[in-house]
């Protein structure tokens, strides 16, 4: 009996791990094909994404974030002061 409930906690967490991977992989490529087709619904928030398939948020791609983020990593220790990842929040400045 455990051996059983062990296999099917493993199947459903496989399989929702599938699902997840899945749709954040298929969503940039399947909202570019609706976009494309003019068969984007014009009623509910579509998320944007740069060209690369990063997600847009604020304004600013993930993907720029993280290259600045290692980036700023990378540099050397007299030049990481000066590297902005984030705006800064308080004053606005990128």
């Amino acid at each position: 009996m455990a051996i059983k409930i062990h296999q099917l906690v493993t199947v459903i967490l496989f399989s929702g791990i599938g699902v997840y991977t899945g749709v954040k992989f298929f969503e940039p490529l399947v909202i570019d094909q609706l976009r494309r087709d003019g068969n984007l619904r014009d009623d509910i928030k579509i998320p944007e994404y740069d060209p690369e398939g990063n997600p847009i948020v604020n304004g600013r791609s993930t993907g720029e974030t993280w290259d600045k983020l290692r980036q700023r990593l990378e540099a050397p220790a007299e030049e990481k002061a000066d590297i902005q990842v984030l705006p800064d929040t308080k004053t606005g400045k990128k």
